[in-house]
């Protein structure tokens, strides 16, 4: 439960990506930033700024085209998505949730295997709803190219069945990531720890982009 997102984390992520990029997003940027300032205020007034400075916010962002173009999949519908058996190993972990600011909701589930000699996969599904800020947060790759290898691994950005993708793995350490933007909404992300990146692709190719789309 420790790793899914809370409604402060969602917040902070629409804060700095509002602030990254482009005359619309400095806009939706400085709206953020007074509701940060009137939130470090406790006094009635500035409670009331603070909920002011939110509606701007919401406005700004639906008048920049970065509202939510639809209510997420339900997290408990993503949970029926994610793998309920991995080889070898077995599952530890497993939560869901729902968090919202501003009338805009994100939603995430997630599960987690251990096998007995330390691996560990985490399978992670998130529905952002279309909201063009939140899913640059979660997903900032899909709008870069990298390319980087050195002596202790590598990290590049990919194309994995038609979607967006980014692949990060450290061989000393055997740990790594993938993951995957689909439908402009939905970020898959799959980590792990002592164990190769065949075992992450495995683990993604366990989740049905198919579903994911019929699940909208």
């Amino acid at each position: 439960m420790k790793n899914i997102i809370s409604l402060s984390a969602f917040l902070f992520a629409l804060l700095f990506i509002g602030a990254c990029g482009g005359d619309q997003s400095d806009t939706v940027s400085d709206k953020m930033e007074e509701a940060k300032e009137a939130m470090e205020n406790e006094t009635n007034d500035q409670a009331a700024n603070l909920n002011d400075a939110m509606k701007q916010a919401k406005k700004a962002m639906e008048e920049a085209g970065m509202g939510q173009e639809s209510e997420p999949v339900n997290f408990r519908e993503l949970k029926k998505l994610l793998p309920e058996e991995m080889d070898g190993m077995e599952i530890t972990d497993q939560s869901g949730q729902t968090s919202g600011a501003m009338g805009f909701n994100i939603s995430q589930a997630e599960v987690e295997f251990t096998g007995g000699d330390g691996e560990k996969i985490k399978i992670s599904i998130f529905d952002t709803g279309g909201i063009a800020m939140a899913a640059m947060g979660l997903a900032a790759w899909a709008n870069v190219t990298i390319d980087k290898e050195d002596a202790n691994g590598y990290e590049r950005t990919t194309t994995i069945n038609g979607f967006k993708a980014f692949e990060k793995f450290d061989t000393k350490r055997k740990r790594g990531e993938i993951s995957i933007f689909a439908k402009e909404r939905f970020i898959v992300k799959v980590e792990g720890r002592e164990v190769d990146m065949e075992d992450l692709r495995d683990a993604l190719s366990d989740i049905d982009i198919d579903d994911l789309a019929d699940s909208i």
